[in-house]
């Protein structure tokens, strides 16, 4: 099982920001998701239903960043909110990444 620092799953929110390594409890349901190849270990990780950071230092808004960066280059682009969507997004992330996105950026990501 993994140690979660932070993270949101099926609106279930995980918050050990402010503990120490070692005083983390093992996240059940997470068997062996340490690694995604050996020696590689997962520092984040997304999907459908939220996401989970594993290591102190990650930047969140890196981690959504290369997130829909990759959902929008695996999109086939049938459909209009995937195609369109996907890169409305990664344009407004990247405004928030290089510091230039302000705070109403958030609410038109949600």
């Amino acid at each position: 099982m993994s140690k979660v620092i932070f993270g949101v799953w099926d609106h279930n929110v995980i918050d050990n920001r402010k503990k120490r390594f070692f005083e983390l409890e093992e996240y059940p349901g997470l068997n062996d998701f340490e690694t995604f190849d050996p020696g590689n270990p997962i520092k984040a990780f997304f999907g459908g239903k939220g996401f989970f950071i594993f290591e102190q230092g990650v930047n969140l808004l890196d981690a959504a960043l290369q997130y829909i960066d990759r959902a929008a280059s695996e999109s086939c682009g049938k459909c209009t909110p995937c195609r369109v969507g996907t890169q409305v997004l990664k344009g407004r992330l990247e405004e928030l990444t290089s510091g230039k996105g302000k705070i109403d950026v958030l609410d038109e990501i949600l």
